[in-house]
This record gives structure tokens, sequence and C-alpha cells, in this order.
């Protein structure tokens, strides 16, 4: 799962990168695909950024669910929902709160660009208390990346109270009905949108816009899967049915080619593939993720080679720290009229070695200390 986590956060980075450089591109970088709609050349690696976004969900629901199904499938208890918010709040608000810190004193002494400066001191406490995406005056400043910290958070605080409806045989009843007030909800805002003129809301532009809805199918597809894998052969419990490692395989290269293929069908002009792509996107994650690790060991060692086991591992830091890179980088680079994949090359590789750095850096002074913490209190009886 280190792997899958690296892959996600070298994602957006490379999104991020690909995003910032290419913006003032012009359209002779573009072509006709598929359903003969223009689409960007460069379009697939932006699109790399919400593959990894949608990832990043996907694995907490995941990874999230296990401590509770693995306990019911075994016969005990699950975790205190107590100790369950205590173990959470170590793990994301240490680095978080250090990298906001660190940029408002950055903004304050003028070292960084007018997009990391807060709109008020109340939207430093809504970044505080992790409710930023409640209003569109709050929910990108600062941090464009933090918008996705506040729904992270916010799952877990109802993730105690919706666990069992994925246990056992009613998941499937939770999965479709979790997907389908989703999938309203994105109609319903999407229509609201449209008729108010705010264009584009996947990011909250409407004070009714609430991201948890917006992005809960997606925390669903994982916790939907880590039932799944707590009954295949490789989670270890009491009820676990052995699974065909050669079967598995052929499961995560198709659902690998359906990620790719999701990605760059992204750019469809006509919108409807990119409204339910997050959800179609989550269940591809599944079906790579199930057939990965029940696979043999080739497939195993291809994608959780040791560097992206080590992107993994620093990701969160990582992708705390590489749109703040990313901006005040491109700040550096001359204006761009035409495009020029050497600059470009340039450029992502520069963010990519300074964000790793960053990510490394924050790592080691703010996640460590207290992830350690955090196993210790997991292991505690």
């Amino acid at each position: 799962m280190d792997a899958f986590r690296g892959i996600a956060a070298l994602s957006v980075l490379v999104g991020h990168c690909v995003g910032a450089y290419t913006h003032n591109w012009k359209a002779n970088w573009e072509v006709h695909l598929l359903y003969g709609g223009p689409v960007h050349l460069y379009a697939p690696f932006w699109n790399m950024g919400q593959v990894g976004v949608a990832l990043f969900f996907f694995i907490s629901g995941f990874l999230l669910y296990i401590s509770f199904g693995k306990a019911w499938a075994d016969g005990r208890a699950a975790p205190s929902t107590a100790s369950f918010y205590k173990r959470r709040f170590r793990r994301i608000a240490p680095a978080y709160y250090a990298s906001l810190a660190i940029l408002l004193v950055l903004n304050w002494a003028g070292a960084v660009g007018h997009e990391h400066a807060p709109r008020s001191v109340g939207d430093v406490f809504l970044h505080l208390s992790f409710l930023h995406n409640l209003t569109p005056e709050s929910v990108s400043t600062i941090n464009g990346v933090y918008w996705t910290l506040a729904p992270e958070a916010q799952f877990y605080l109802v993730l105690p109270f919706i666990a069992s409806w994925f246990h056992g045989k009613r998941r499937f009843v939770a999965l479709f009905a979790i997907i389908t007030a989703s999938g309203l909800y994105r109609v319903f805002m999407s229509r609201f949108a449209m008729s108010h003129g705010l264009g584009d809301i996947s990011h909250i532009i409407t004070p009714f816009n609430f991201s948890l809805i917006w992005r809960l199918d997606q925390f669903a597809v994982g916790m939907f899967f880590a039932g799944l894998w707590l009954e295949s052969g490789c989670a270890g419990t009491a009820n676990a049915v052995p699974s065909k490692s050669r079967l598995n395989g052929v499961f995560a290269v198709v659902s690998l080619a359906l990620v790719v293929v999701l990605c760059l069908l992204l750019d469809d002009p006509a919108g409807w593939l990119a409204g339910s792509n997050p959800v179609i996107m989550s269940l591809a994650f599944g079906g790579l993720i199930i057939g990965t690790v029940g696979s043999g060991p080739v497939v195993k060692k291809i994608i959780a080679n040791p560097l992206l086991q080590f992107a993994g591992i620093i990701s969160y830091s990582i992708y705390l720290w590489h749109m703040v890179i990313v901006i005040e980088l491109n700040r550096y680079f001359p204006a761009r009229t035409e495009p020029g994949l050497g600059k470009l090359a340039c450029f992502t590789a520069s963010g990519l070695v300074l964000s790793v750095a960053a990510g490394l850096a924050s790592y080691l002074m703010f996640e460590r200390p207290f992830l350690k913490k955090v196993r210790r209190a997991a292991s505690a009886p």
C-alpha cells in the first residue's frame, strides 16, 4: 500500500507540474482522439492529478476500514471511536499544522506569493479546524492542496458510524446507496452551478457544495474492496477464502489498463465521462489493488518497488509541500507562448526533486515522531 500511496503522490505532483507549466500553451497542441473532440496532448499528464487525489481517497477508505472489518471477521469488538479519532489526529495534524504555520510566516514575511495568503483570521481558524471546505472563500487559500484534507478529516468523523454498513453482504447495498447519493448530489450541484453561471464546481465554489458528500463514494469504494480483501486469501482472517494468483494478476493488469484509459479520456468535452469518472476510477483502483495483493511475486515486485515504496512513506509530506514548490518554482521559468518538451521536462524534474526533498524533511521532523506514537497506540491491548 505504500507503493500505491507513492503512485498517488507522484501522480498529483506530475499533474500539477504539467498543469502549471502548460497553462498558456496554445491550440497547436490539440489533436482529435476517439470521440472526435479536441484533446490536449499534455492533458493525460494534467489529469494524473485528479487520478492521484481519487486514489488517495480510495486508499483512506480501504485501509481505515480494515481495523474495523478485521475485528468483526475475527469475532472481536471494533476499535473504540475515541482511540480511532486520537490516532487519526496524530497521523495527519502535526505535519499539516507545521506546513500551515510555516506558510503563514512566509506569507507574512513576503517570501511567498499572494496565492498563499489567508483571506482573514476566520480563514485561518477554518483551516485549523479542517472546515475550510465549507465556504468558497477559504477552500483554496493558503495552499491549494489543503482542500482535500477537509473531506479527509470529515470522513474520519463519520467512518466509525458507517463502517458496519460494509460488513458482510450488506456492503453491496451500502455501496450502491452511497454511490447513488453522491451521484445525485453531484448532478444537483452541477445544475446549480450551470444555472448560476459558476462553471466548474469540482473544488467547491458554492456555499452548498459539501465536499465530503461529493467524494464519499470514493471512500466507500475503498471500504467495499477492503471488505472483499478481508474475505480473500490475502488477509489472514478466519473466514478467508483462498484466491488464485494468476487470475488476480490478470485482474490487476486489466484494472491498470482501465485506469490509463480513463486518464486519457478525462478531457472529454461532452463531460459525461468526467462526471462519472471518480467512481469508475475508484472501482478500477479496487481491481488493481485486490489483483496486485493477491497476485504472484512478479506483479508485486513491479508495483511495490523500493522507489515507489519510499515515495509512499513520505507521500503525505510530499503532497503537503509540492504545490507550494511548483507555484514558486514557476516564477523562475520564462513565460511560455509555445510548447517546449525540454523545458517542461526540466521544470517537472526540478519540481519532483525539490518536492521529494521537502517531503523527506517534513516526514523526518513532523511525521515520524508522531507515527511512532500511533503505532504504539495501535499495538496496545
